[in-house]
């Protein structure tokens, strides 16, 4: 398992658990987040592992999102 598959579990099974804290915490500070209508239907760069916990506990609970897989 590469790294980065390992990472994306890791990000998936958060969300899945609804641990917002344990999946923001994936993110290096200063941690950037764009988004490219993924979470928020919008293009945006949440720029502090603060503002990406912030954006994915105000979006994930409304969205569900899984089913993440590299391409």
């Amino acid at each position: 398992m590469t790294d980065i598959s390992r990472w994306l579990g890791d990000f998936a099974g958060a969300l899945d658990r609804k641990d917002i804290p344990a999946a923001t915490a994936l993110f290096h500070e200063p941690g950037y987040w764009r988004d490219l209508v993924a979470f928020t239907w919008n293009l945006r760069t949440e720029e502090s592992r603060a503002a990406i916990r912030e954006m994915v506990a105000a979006r994930a609970a409304l969205l569900r999102p899984r089913g993440f897989r590299l391409v």
